[in-house]
């Protein structure tokens, strides 16, 4: 089976992007094959944190190994990303992590759309909103976008999933949207 749906969350850190997708798999999960993809955890695949380092130290570690590999090949991340979705084959793809504007071009001409994820309100760590994935795709016009206050997170989770199921309603073929209309009827 092929992917027919890939969603594509983004683009600041700590803005609720896994929360968002935790809610859309937790309410139509059961209904059609939704996975669950990250650039990010294919960088702590590469480096994992031995313990060595406290939660912002690793992110910044991770943020140069990133870029190092980009310096590399460009396409490095989207290569192993594309790669795992075309191994899984699921029915949508979940992408919590579109911070770069070559991953947002992958996406799109996968045919793919792009959510932008804000938490109005919410003041990142200074140092790590300096590095370039927090901001390639600053003056990036979104395909849709989920904004909610920081600490409104009822509401960010419900508005995701009519979000989710205004994009399925679009995109996802007959079949598939009938079955997450079951989801949102339980």
């Amino acid at each position: 089976m092929a992917t027919e749906l890939i969603i594509g969350f983004g683009c600041k850190m700590r803005t609720g992007k896994d929360t968002a997708i935790s809610a859309i798999m937790d309410i139509f999960g059961c209904y059609a094959d939704i996975a669950r993809y990250n650039f990010g955890n294919l960088v702590r695949e590469e480096m994992p944190n031995d313990g060595s380092y406290n939660a912002v130290e690793y992110r910044r570690k991770l943020q140069a190994h990133g870029l190092y590999r980009r310096q590399q090949d460009e396409r490095y991340w989207i290569r192993k990303l594309a790669a795992l979705i075309a191994w899984d084959k699921p029915e949508i793809a979940l992408i919590s992590s579109i911070r770069m504007k070559n991953e947002l071009g992958w996406l799109r001409a996968r045919g793919g759309v792009y959510v932008l994820v804000d938490r109005i309100g919410y003041k990142p760590d200074p140092e790590a909103a300096k590095d370039a994935t927090e901001n390639d795709l600053n003056d990036i016009a979104p395909d849709y976008a989920l904004a909610e206050h920081d600490g409104h997170l009822f509401e960010l989770q419900q508005h995701a999933v009519e979000l989710f199921k205004r994009i399925a309603e679009k995109y996802c073929t007959p079949d598939l949207q009938g079955r997450l209309e079951k989801a949102m009827n339980q």
